[in-house]
């Protein structure tokens, strides 16, 4: 892995952990607390793009080093297991959680709360995961001196014909038809191919300059229109501040850019302290919700306070990052946490 790579995983991996502390946004109010809930919310909004580049980087190249057999196979021991496994222990911390008689545990409606991320909705990545997985042997049949035209082709149409142009007529008297769309390209596998892209091709200054002021004005967007609709409807409202809008794009992509580009003193620096939780960042994102739920559920603490969402995302963290230590030297629990 790139020290690059390695840095922007460690980065998202603590991304995901605070604006998941970050509980206060989803409780709208006029107290300064949520001004600062919104704004790091928005912040750290690359964090599931970034993954999805990472897994564009490290796998649409698997021909080169292993068979389909086998990528098959490594997914399967790398995901699917701790994705049956996290989905069981969540679905127990759900059932203790929970103070009424309504839950319910006839089997339909277990593999159900599975396959939907119903009890711990944390782990809903997987299934998105499950399916970029069923095209990367596609798109890597693409042989690689002609990558860069395909890819930028695909990247192109989908972002013209998936979200500009249906979302521009949103504020026009036209009606987009919604059968009018790139459909070679959905949702997450936009972020598998341009992680690829910006990976293995080199983007000209000029061109990274223009990426930066987009994806500020990106960010800026999230902020500022999520603050404007939610003020008005007194109740979170967030327009274009998900992981698939335009605005949150762009600026995960510039993000993405910026860490490749950054200056190699930066870089070696900032690989050095990454580099002992860089091994450990999937079992982080997998375990660190409980704690978060621990320190929520004490009622020692006022999760509206920015202290201590900071404070709670630094000791999520942490604790995530021992527990995961521990979980990888016990046999058949490492499966858990690869």
């Amino acid at each position: 892995m790139k020290k690059y790579i390695s840095i922007l995983n460690v980065t998202a991996c603590a991304a995901v952990v605070l604006i998941h502390t970050d509980e206060a946004f989803w409780t709208f109010s006029y107290a300064p607390y949520w001004l600062f809930a919104n704004f790091l919310h928005c912040l750290l909004l690359f964090c599931v793009p970034v993954f999805f580049m990472i897994s564009g980087c490290n796998l649409v190249n698997y021909r080169n080093k292993y068979s389909t057999k086998e990528f098959a196979k490594k997914r399967f021991t790398k995901t699917f297991i701790p994705f049956i496994g996290w989905s069981f222990i969540s679905l127990i911390a759900t059932a203790i959680i929970k103070t009424d008689n309504s839950y319910e545990l006839s089997v339909s409606s277990v593999i159900s709360g599975i396959f939907n991320c119903k009890y711990i909705n944390i782990y809903w990545f997987f299934i998105a995961l499950f399916s970029v997985y069923l095209c990367i042997p596609v798109i890597s049949l693409i042989p690689e001196n002609k990558r860069q035209k395909v890819f930028l082709y695909m990247l192109s149409m989908w972002l013209l014909f998936n979200i500009l142009l249906p979302g521009i007529t949103k504020y026009t008297f036209i009606e987009w038809n919604s059968n009018m769309k790139f459909p070679m390209v959905t949702d997450y596998m936009f972020y598998i191919i341009a992680g690829y892209y910006i990976d293995n091709y080199t983007i000209k200054r000029h061109y990274r300059y223009i990426i930066y002021i987009l994806g500020t004005a990106g960010l800026a967007a999230n902020i500022i229109l999520t603050y404007s609709y939610s003020y008005k409807s007194a109740a979170v409202s967030a327009p274009v501040g998900d992981y698939l809008s335009v605005t949150t794009l762009i600026y995960s992509i510039a993000i993405f850019t910026a860490f490749k580009y950054m200056p190699e003193k930066a870089t070696s620096l900032l690989y050095k302290l990454c580099t002992p939780v860089n091994n450990l960042t999937f079992g982080i994102y997998l375990s660190h919700i409980y704690f978060w739920i621990l320190i929520k559920h004490s009622g020692f603490f006022n999760i509206f306070n920015p202290v201590v969402i900071i404070a709670g995302a630094i000791v999520t963290f942490i604790a995530a990052i021992i527990l995961t230590v521990i979980m990888k030297k016990i046999p058949y629990i490492k499966i858990l946490v690869p």
